[in-house]
């Protein structure tokens, strides 16, 4: 079955699939919003392996299939943007600022987030037909996919060694357990996706069209 985009929000048939092994598959509650946040760090990390694999092969001159990054794309768009960056926007960013230690940090992690949404946006767009035959194009469009991993890689990186500790030391207990719920609510309801496994088929599906999905094949010969 192919995939296609919006099929985040639940638009597609779900395969009957093997689960991931562990926690990732399951509906937790106990899992603390930070590390739901890191999780979905991880799957940001993995597209935008998708991304790179695109603007490695207009790099090789051959004729690229772009669905895998179109759909990435999109994944970022409705994952990421939508719902992560949104998250930390409104639970984690205001407490931040309450504290008055780190507003400079926030506002560059706002700045960011506005940015990655425009570059994502450009993305869709430029692969929306699959193959792009102009050369000042696809450098355009490899220049963006570059400057997306470019920056997100180093915000994700402040993020979980900066931010989430932070949030600790300044938010309460009651605060983190109130976030906590909202969190795991908006995977039931509003993405309708509790455990984000659809999320996960979805992923490894454009993986398997980027070739991407084999581990091992990152492993240096």
């Amino acid at each position: 079955m192919p995939y296609w985009p919006g099929t985040f929000l639940g638009n597609l048939v779900q395969v009957t699939r093997p689960q991931p092994p562990g926690k990732f598959g399951e509906e937790l509650p106990s899992i603390s919003p930070t590390e739901i946040l890191s999780r979905e760090h991880a799957i940001m990390e993995r597209l935008m392996i998708v991304l790179e694999s695109g603007v490695a092969s207009i790099v090789d001159g051959g004729d690229t299939d772009l669905l895998p990054v179109n759909h990435a794309a999109i994944t970022i768009k409705e994952f990421g943007a939508d719902h992560h960056m949104v998250d930390e926007e409104q639970f984690i960013f205001p407490k931040l600022r309450e504290a008055g230690t780190m507003d400079r940090l926030v506002d560059t992690l706002e700045i960011q987030h506005d940015k990655g949404r425009e570059i994502i946006g450009r993305i869709i767009d430029l692969t929306r037909s699959g193959h792009v035959d102009d050369p000042g194009r696809l450098n355009e469009l490899a220049g963006h996919c570059m400057s997306f991993v470019i920056m997100y890689r180093p915000h994700a990186a402040w993020e979980e060694t900066v931010v989430f500790p932070a949030l600790y030391d300044i938010a309460s207990e009651n605060y983190i357990d109130n976030i906590n719920l909202r969190m795991h609510d908006e995977e039931r309801s509003l993405m309708s996706d509790p455990g984000l496994r659809k999320l996960m088929d979805n992923l490894r599906k454009i993986e398997r069209a980027a070739g991407t999905a084999d581990l091992g094949s990152f492993t240096p010969r």
